[in-house]
């Protein structure tokens, strides 16, 4: 438990917030109960308001200039998870699931981001100042391709992550699946260029209420301090 007497502040600062709170304890509850479901119950059925829900939730993900360089290709049908499964290997977790979310991450491209910024200007949170600023910004931090894919595979990520959580919160399995042929994925479900598929999230019902969460390696093992 960390406790607020751990955290030091400048004075005339706020405080920070108390990790003990509801919200700190429902937070570490559902880090310490997810799992990746292992199989999925190939009876169960997900609506599609279901899972709008858990994509409401994923785009609060953050993102590099608040870009929101992300898109989420649902095989929701059995012919489109059918569909899915040759491009993943022939998994079974692919039709047994209730439904698939193909996690794509978007090359930045300034055009395809200013409507988005032209909305934050026009409601007075970006200044004009701080618009062409950005502009200038993003044009510089993606001219290099490599940099811009990137970009698109850590995005798509934190959205991934995301939607993991909320999908926990809301007692639906899920499994983040990174075994697919991303060439495959992207032909049978018309990805256009700049689109990369970087996870998919399998969701359903656990046929294995048993299943408990794997061990963790300790926070020695993976820190350190400069």
């Amino acid at each position: 438990m960390i406790l607020n007497s751990d955290i030091s502040v400048p004075a005339g600062s706020a405080g920070p917030a108390d990790p003990s709170d509801g919200r700190g304890m429902a937070a570490r509850g559902l880090l310490r109960s997810r799992l990746s479901c292992q199989a999925f119950d190939p009876r169960a059925t997900l609506s599609r308001a279901a899972i709008e829900g858990l994509i409401g939730a994923a785009v609060q993900a953050p993102s590099a200039f608040n870009l929101q360089n992300w898109r989420f290709v649902v095989a929701h049908s059995p012919n489109s998870r059918s569909r899915l499964k040759p491009a993943a290997y022939g998994q079974e977790k692919i039709t047994d699931a209730a439904a698939v979310v193909i996690v794509v991450g978007i090359e930045p491209v300034s055009d395809a981001f200013s409507a988005l910024m032209n909305r934050d200007e026009e409601d007075g949170r970006l200044p004009a100042s701080e618009r062409e600023r950005l502009d200038r910004q993003i044009g510089r931090s993606y001219s290099d391709p490599c940099a811009g894919k990137a970009e698109a595979i850590r995005s798509a990520s934190l959205a991934a992550m995301t939607l993991l959580l909320a999908a926990e919160a809301d007692g639906i399995a899920a499994c983040p699946m990174s075994g697919f042929d991303p060439a495959e994925v992207a032909r049978a479900f018309a990805l256009a260029a700049g689109e990369t598929p970087v996870l998919l999230v399998a969701l359903g019902r656990n046929a294995d209420p048993a299943q408990v969460q794997k061990q963790r390696r300790p926070v020695s093992a993976v820190s350190s301090f400069a």
